[in-house]
């Protein structure tokens, strides 16, 4: 987990306002042209970032509880880190197929759903699903994080939604986030048509 320090939140500030500074040169055509430049609003944004959430089969092992598995102990610890954050963002690794298509490890993975309703509980409101395992179960319709109410991007039904812009509002702000998966060819999952 990942939060942004008082300097990294300096550096970025500056680096933004850079940018932004880049982006407001003259246009030769509309020099002599009167206009008034709107006031910039400072926000602050907090981003908590957690990389790879891959369930191996010792960690779902771990969190079943009779016939379904509670991961919310879990994730307890990072729960009042995220809390505090305007975007919190975590890399799910694995597909949420849950038992009904079977759970499975390496190499082929696949989660329990209860494992999006411990993300959401822990406070993550912006997933990505783009990852080496997003095909390990091939093309089928499965569960993705915004069936248990996060923001997703990263996975789509389709190729036009391979790289979906989301926004996540938090305190009235709505930074936007995008993810783009890198397309490979596996011997053992080739990416499916169509």
């Amino acid at each position: 987990m990942s939060v942004m320090t008082n300097a990294a939140h300096t550096r970025f500030r500056v680096l933004f306002l850079a940018l932004i500074c880049l982006g407001c040169r003259g246009n030769p055509q509309t020099e002599n042209a009167v206009e008034e430049t709107p006031a910039l609003e400072e926000t602050t944004v907090i981003l908590a970032a957690a990389g790879d959430n891959l369930i191996h089969d010792i960690i779902y092992l771990a969190a079943r509880d009779g016939e379904t598995y509670d991961f919310n102990p879990m994730y307890r610890h990072v729960k009042p880190v995220l809390e505090k954050a305007g975007i919190a963002f975590v890399n799910q690794e694995t597909v949420l197929g849950g038992t009904a298509i079977g759970l499975s490890s390496y190499p082929s993975f696949n989660s329990p759903q209860e494992t999006g309703a411990a993300l959401a509980g822990a406070g993550f409101n912006v997933v990505n699903h783009a990852s080496n395992h997003s095909m390990d179960r091939g093309k089928k319709p499965l569960p993705r994080p915004w069936t248990f109410g996060i923001s997703s991007t990263g996975s789509a039904k389709n190729k036009c939604g391979t790289s979906a812009c989301l926004e996540a509002p938090k305190n009235g702000k709505a930074p936007g986030v995008s993810s783009k998966k890198r397309e490979y060819v596996s011997a053992s999952f080739p990416i499916p048509t169509g």
